[in-house]
C-alpha cells in the first residue's frame, strides 16, 4: 500500500533498498528466533513471511524496470528464491508455496 500510494514520489533505488531491507530483516529475525531463541514456529513463520516479501520484491523490481506483470519469469525468480528454503527450513507452508510457484510459472 505504501508503494502504491507513493509510486511517483519515490525514486527507483530507495524502493529497491526498502524492499531489500525488509527481506533481510525478516530473514534475520526468523533465523534468530528459530535457532537462537528456540521459537521454531515463530521463526519459521518469519522466514515464510520473508519468502512472501521476496515475491513482492521481485514483482516490485519488475515494475520498476517496466517488466510486464504477467511475465512468467517473475514467478520463476520467486520460485528460485524460495526453493533453497524448502531444504534448509523444512517448514510445510514454505514447501507448499514453492510447489504452487512451480506449477504457476
Amino acid at each position: 500500500m505504501f508503494f502504491a500510494a507513493n509510486e511517483d514520489g519515490i525514486n527507483r533505488w530507495p524502493k529497491l533498498v526498502i524492499i531489500l531491507a525488509a527481506i533481510v530483516c525478516a530473514h534475520g529475525l526468523g533465523y534468530y528466533l528459530r535457532y537462537h531463541r528456540d521459537y521454531r514456529r515463530v521463526g519459521s513463520a518469519m522466514v515464510f513471511l520473508a519468502c512472501i516479501i521476496y515475491g513482492a520484491g521481485v514483482h516490485l523490481a519488475g515494475q520498476v524496470y517496466n517488466v510486464d506483470v504477467n511475465d512468467p519469469r517473475l514467478m520463476l525468480f520467486w520460485f528460485l528464491g524460495a526453493l533453497p528454503l524448502v531444504y534448509i527450513i523444512k517448514f510445510q507452508p514454505i514447501q507448499f508455496l514453492a510447489l504452487m510457484l512451480f506449477y504457476v510459472r
